[in-house]
């Protein structure tokens, strides 16, 4: 009898267990940006400078040699302009930039073999920084939500009467261009993060799209935390 009663005992006990690790509480939309937000302030944010290397190294190797020397100027141009956009505009947290081709050792962590670029866009070995948390930022195309975030339940009438469902949510197709964020493995995070802010197919000058964008993550940041 003593046996079967701690036998039952044991059965109960990893029922329940088995019950809450099945029915453990999902994480919201709200919940998860609450905490990407306060990563964020307390983290860095990596701001990701595009180079064309593999275009330019192109131009170049088919003899397109004027072509490549404008592409290369016209880059760097332009990543000086954001350069001076986000040392003017941003303070919500620290921000180091980096070239597209360390994108690889940033995504696996190894900061090691990563150089950080100064105001002048020139690499400076002295810029070295304990990085824990960290998030991405660049321009590009905001891409379609492939996610879907647990948003409760919902009735709907079923063969046997009604019955509970699980609701799930996500973005649909966008494709503009904007200043995007992104998660350490260069993944696009989604609302109601404030992740994005549109360039207007670039006719958004980059002062002007960094300091909304500063506005937004402050604004989202006091929302969040009163």
């Amino acid at each position: 009898m003593r046996t079967v009663i701690i036998f039952i005992s044991i059965l109960m006990a990893y029922s329940g267990v088995s019950q809450n690790l099945t029915s453990g509480k999902r994480i919201t939309p709200k919940e998860r940006s609450i905490k990407q937000i306060n990563d964020l302030k307390t983290g860095v944010l990596l701001i990701r400078l595009k180079t064309k290397s593999t275009t330019i190294t192109a131009l170049r190797d088919h003899g397109h040699l004027d072509k490549a020397n404008e592409v290369e100027k016209n880059l760097l141009n332009y990543n000086l302009s954001l350069i001076k956009a986000f040392n003017s505009n941003f303070d919500f947290c620290k921000f180091y930039f980096f070239s597209s081709d360390y994108s690889n050792f940033v995504k696996n962590k190894q900061f090691d073999s990563v150089y950080f670029f100064n105001e002048n866009m020139e690499i400076d070995k002295s810029i070295k920084t304990e990085i824990d948390i960290f998030f991405v930022a660049e321009y590009g195309p905001v891409e379609a939500d492939t996610n879907t975030y647990y948003q409760g339940t919902y009735a709907t009438q079923g063969e046997d009467g009604l019955e509970k469902r699980d609701a799930y949510s996500g973005s649909g197709s966008l494709g503009f261009e904007a200043l995007i964020i992104k998660n350490d493995q260069f993944c696009q995070l989604s609302q109601p993060f404030p992740y994005y802010v549109r360039t207007w197919d670039s006719s958004r000058k980059p002062n002007k799209v960094v300091k909304k964008f500063n506005t937004k993550l402050n604004d989202y940041f006091e929302s969040v935390t009163r």
